[in-house]
């Protein structure tokens, strides 16, 4: 068993090791570990009993590179059990096929040779299918366009991985030659996976050059049977995606193709492709703008997942809005918890314009939308929680008999006293008694707002 990853509380790590199973004692055998960390790769056991890694993802990327383990003689530790891990590759052997037995050194020569031949066919085959796409598609330093968005074209179209700065320019210079085989590419996604990321960040790199692919991206994002998308119609918590990568297109083509947009987003059935429409239109920024009374419908969907990408969106699209700021303040306010952080991180991309909301949210008596407004007014406009309306809630909290409540003022002070000091707020709260604590947060008070000094049962 080798590679793969663990998740930790912050991130996910990639796992080096390698473990052996010895059957007899039901033991693993710690390994030597592998060059490159890697996981999703495949992994073939080879005759003469040593394995073959290839492929699969590393830390940054995909990979390109093999390694050969060869099994050391002799035990080099044991665990009862392997180490957690998640995505490891196990290599098996065919059904009823024996354990490899001791390979002469004729036959390892041999593998060895197969080996290379193997890789050898492997980069023939590969320089084969450019050598044909180069005689149809249009190219850039001597490669086809398919060569250039192919490194990131697996990624999901939920979440579209940039291209290479090379690969951005070839794209640029091919320009509007390209559009016949990106949408080529997209209708053969769209119709079987969800993964076509080189060929959305084509589409975005082209913006509005490739505003002629409306009608058909319009097309494929709409291109399921009506018994489909009623069958997913009332989906709750999850979303079956329905044309997300050509609705991805469309919004990466800018606000030329709001219109489609906002019409396929008003007649969808299923909450997949409201989702999908609603993303589109949040990719545009202010220029969706126009969108903002059509969004504001959403943010009531029945499907959470639909209400928060229509409040995010109102937050990119419709910060001079007045509308689009009452309901992000009353959804902040509201009874829906799925939606309360969305908002607020929506009424922070906004910036000046929503510091009174965000100070309105502030005063409520709710410990995690006190803790959220602050660190989202801290972040979006820091010289805001030196206002004296919010040096007066933290004041209130700290004299409140909720111990959680006068935790979040402790912690709130400390950052205003931070930043009235010229200090950037390292919004962490040291490991300390919590009278100290108290008592420095009573100091900050004492020093920028002594009036609001009063009874304190904290102290």
């Amino acid at each position: 068993m080798a590679g793969g990853y663990e998740n930790t509380n912050a991130s996910a790590v990639l796992i080096t090791s390698a473990e052996l199973l010895d059957p007899a004692s039901g033991q693993f055998i710690e390994e030597d570990n592998l060059v490159t960390p890697r996981y999703l790769n495949t992994a073939n056991l080879l005759q003469d009993g040593r394995v073959l890694l290839a492929g699969g993802w590393g830390t940054n990327s995909v990979l390109a590179s093999t390694e050969l383990y060869v099994p050391p003689r002799g035990d080099s530790g044991t665990n009862g059990r392997p180490d957690a891990r998640l995505y490891a590759r196990i290599p098996t052997l065919p059904l009823g096929k024996p354990a490899p037995k001791e390979q002469t050194a004729m036959g390892r020569v041999l593998s060895n040779a197969n080996d290379e031949v193997s890789m050898l066919k492997w980069r023939l085959k590969d320089k084969l299918e450019e050598a044909r796409a180069s005689a149809t598609e249009p190219g850039y330093n001597g490669h086809p366009l398919s060569h250039w968005i192919r490194d990131v074209q697996w990624e999901s179209s939920i979440m579209p991985q940039p291209l290479r700065p090379e690969a951005a320019a070839a794209v640029a210079h091919i320009g509007t030659n390209a559009i016949p085989f990106l949408l080529k590419w997209m209708a053969a996604s769209s119709n079987s996976s969800f993964f076509d990321s080189g060929t959305i960040q084509a589409f975005r790199i082209l913006g509005r050059d490739a505003r002629s692919a409306i009608p058909e991206l319009t097309r494929l994002a709409t291109n399921q049977p009506e018994s489909v998308l009623r069958a997913h119609a009332h989906e709750q918590r999850y979303v079956t995606s329905f044309g997300a990568g050509p609705l991805m297109a469309l919004g990466g083509i800018g606000s030329d193709a709001m219109p489609a947009l906002v019409i396929i987003l008003t007649n969808a059935i299923a909450p997949g492709t409201r989702l999908g429409a609603i993303d589109a239109l949040n990719e545009m920024g202010t220029n969706a703008a126009p969108a903002v009374p059509i969004l504001l419908r959403y943010v009531d969907d029945e499907n959470d997942m639909v209400a928060s990408a229509a409040v995010r969106a109102l937050g990119s699209a419709g910060p001079g809005d007045p509308a689009a700021l009452a309901s992000l303040e009353k959804i902040a306010q509201g009874s829906r918890f799925a939606l309360r952080y969305s908002a607020l991180e929506a009424l922070s991309h906004i910036g000046e314009q929503a510091v009174p909301a965000l100070v309105r949210v502030l005063g409520e008596t709710n410990n995690t939308g006190n803790l959220t407004a602050f660190n989202m007014l801290a972040f979006s406009v820091p010289t805001a929680i030196t206002n004296s309306k919010v040096v007066s809630i933290a004041a209130e909290a700290l004299r409140s008999p909720d111990a959680d409540r006068r935790e979040w003022a402790a912690y709130a002070l400390r950052a205003i006293g931070q930043q009235a000091s010229g200090v950037k707020p390292d919004f962490m709260m040291p490991i300390s008694r919590q009278d100290v604590r108290f008592e420095d947060a009573t100091n900050v008070l004492r020093r920028l707002a002594p009036e609001l000094l009063g009874d304190n049962p904290s102290r």
